[in-house]
């Protein structure tokens, strides 16, 4: 039974099939949690919403923001904790499984600071509870055996993988802290002009990011709705650029949409959010992407899925029949739904019941809005991409030599941007031992902190009476000796609070 048959017995809902569906079911949660002062007051002054999508925006900001942030820094950070060398300025949103905050590294006003790399200068620092990713299962049959496997069994290899990731349009794994037990944090490069195109729910419809306009010639071409043609040829390629990266890698997305897309600080553009990518070993099962000869032998050996992953509204007909199919030919769909986005405003095919989306999606044929005047050569592209066969659908190879995506370069880089190299990751046993780096647990530091706080209460409290005491009594009650409160001073506390102790010359 696919997924479409499983769902046609569900009563209707309205927010289900919302391309940023992942963010509504936590939206009210969100809303009620504690607010600080200081984030209030940096939303105002940004006059920005905070609806920010798990999968893409919760690491991004504006740079409004960051400034922001770093006036308020020093004040808040006692109260915000600090994860390693990073202290922790500001919640950016939080999931199902995740939390993720914006750090800054600690000698960022130190005399070190320049020795610090300039990417590591803020960071999204995406926190997972590891209960829930054990509960994740995977039940998979190796020969006559069923081998049973969670979520965090695999991220060890993957994070190894990941971290060797190196491409200018996705977004880098910077670091791993594991602290063997509940918690595991990834620190991801921050991309401070956010997501491209944000949704908007009211009016069901993608609105571009104007930080993120990368063509500001012919301003009266320019709509606030959509991004033009020029200004979608420049960020279509260079999603084409990291996913065939991704791809000549065996690593699918599995959830690209515009809000996974996001734009760093030179108008690079970059693919974000692997949470629910695949990673394909050589022995899985044949599969062949699109029935084309131009991928190589390590994609036609490997890439079917019998699961589905992502958001509703860019997944391809193929995903919601049941059975098998190609991650690799999902992911083509999902872009041409990314691209529709960019040049319509809108997505092909949408609808707030959930059964409705799965048969449009399956059976209404792609219909370009009469409204915008878009060139015929990008007409043809949007329907390869959009073909329902996914045997038919075009793969990324032939995207990229098609006439409107070239269309603008010239020879030379023409030639750069068709035979682009992408570097085979390798990774050995030593790196994926290595991929994570054991912290002190985040609940013990918890625990330190409301201990330290504890002990500083009851020195003073002692304080007091020994005064109280002393203002009735000729009569020392203290020996001129130190008397020091009980700690233990070579364990974690030392170097993190002054010892404080008694002394008859305080009274």
């Amino acid at each position: 039974m696919g997924l479409f048959d499983c769902f046609r017995t569900l009563s209707s809902e309205s927010e289900v099939s919302r391309p940023s569906r992942r963010f509504s079911l936590f939206k009210d949660k969100r809303r009620a949690s504690t607010i600080t002062e200081t984030r209030t007051e940096n939303k105002e002054t940004c006059n920005q919403t905070d609806e920010t999508d798990t999968s893409s925006d919760l690491i991004s900001n504006t740079s409004c923001e960051i400034a922001l942030a770093n006036k308020d820094a020093d004040q808040t950070a006692e109260n915000m904790g600090s994860i390693h060398d990073y202290r922790i300025i500001k919640e950016l949103g939080r999931g199902s499984t995740s939390v993720v905050q914006l750090g800054q590294h600690k000698s960022f006003t130190d005399a070190n600071f320049a020795q610090v790399p300039k990417s590591r200068e803020y960071v999204a620092l995406k926190v997972y509870q590891t209960s829930i990713l054990k509960r994740m299962r995977e039940f998979k049959r190796v020969g006559k055996k069923m081998v049973i496997s969670t979520a965090l069994d695999k991220v060890q290899i993957e994070i190894a993988i990941m971290k060797k990731l190196r491409h200018e349009n996705l977004i880098h794994l910077l670091e791993i802290f594991d602290d063997d037990a509940e918690t595991l944090v990834l620190m991801l490069e921050y991309a401070p002009l956010g997501q491209i195109m944000t949704w908007d729910s009211k009016n069901e419809r993608y609105v571009p990011n104007g930080k993120a306009r990368v063509i500001r010639d012919n301003q009266d071409e320019v709509s606030p709705d959509r991004f033009t043609e020029k200004e979608s040829r420049e960020l279509f390629r260079q999603m084409l650029l990291g996913l065939e990266y991704l791809h000549e890698n065996n690593i699918c997305h599995r959830d690209l949409k515009p809000e996974n897309i996001l734009m760093d600080a030179n108008n690079i553009c970059k693919i974000a959010d692997f949470g629910v990518a695949n990673l394909f070993e050589h022995t899985d099962a044949k599969a062949s992407p699109s029935g084309k000869d131009a991928l190589s032998s390590a994609h036609e050996a490997n890439g079917m899925v019998t699961t589905t992953a992502g958001t509703y509204a860019f997944m391809g007909p193929e995903t919601i029949k049941g059975g098998g199919y190609s991650a690799y030919a999902a992911d083509v769909w999902a872009l041409g739904v990314t691209l529709y986005a960019l040049v319509f405003g809108k997505i092909p095919f949408y609808d707030a019941n959930m059964i409705e989306l799965f048969k449009l999606i399956e059976h209404q044929p792609i219909e370009l809005n009469p409204r915008v005047s878009v060139s015929d050569s990008l007409a043809d592209l949007l329907h390869g991409m959009l073909n329902k066969d996914p045997q038919k659908r075009w793969t990324v190879q032939e995207c990229k030599q098609h006439p409107w995506v070239v269309d603008g370069l010239n020879t030379n880089l023409r030639e750069t941007f068709l035979n682009a190299e992408c570097e085979q990751v390798q990774v050995s046993s030593e790196e994926i031992a290595a991929a994570l780096t054991r912290v002190t647990s985040l609940n013990v530091m918890v625990r330190i902190k409301l201990g330290a706080n504890k002990w500083r209460r009851q020195a003073r409290k002692s304080l007091e009476m020994k005064r109280q005491i002393s203002n009735i009594s000729d009569v020392s009650l203290v020996p001129s000796s130190e008397v020091s409160m009980e700690s233990d001073t070579t364990g974690p506390l030392a170097g993190h609070m002054e010892r404080h102790s008694l002394r008859d010359e305080d009274v």
